[in-house]
């Protein structure tokens, strides 16, 4: 679960870092940074992604072993 932990605050951390130096570009018009914060959130949302797939891979390894446990009780 600490590994699970550690990888959102990575992301969490790219995403702010990523767009904070391109926010304020952003606010006075300038395209190329609004281009680079989408392409940033497109990566971000594929980190998301696979960040959710992983917890739901030990949601069901955990519903796998309690219902092996009541199976073997």
């Amino acid at each position: 679960m600490e590994d699970l932990k550690e990888k959102l605050e990575q992301i969490i951390e790219k995403l702010s870092e990523g767009s904070e130096k391109d926010r304020k570009k952003v606010a006075k018009g300038n395209v190329s940074a609004a281009k680079r914060i989408r392409k940033l959130c497109v990566e971000v949302m594929k980190d998301l992604k696979e960040y959710r797939a992983e917890v739901m891979k030990g949601i069901h390894e955990q519903r796998d072993a309690r219902s092996k446990k009541r199976e073997d009780s």
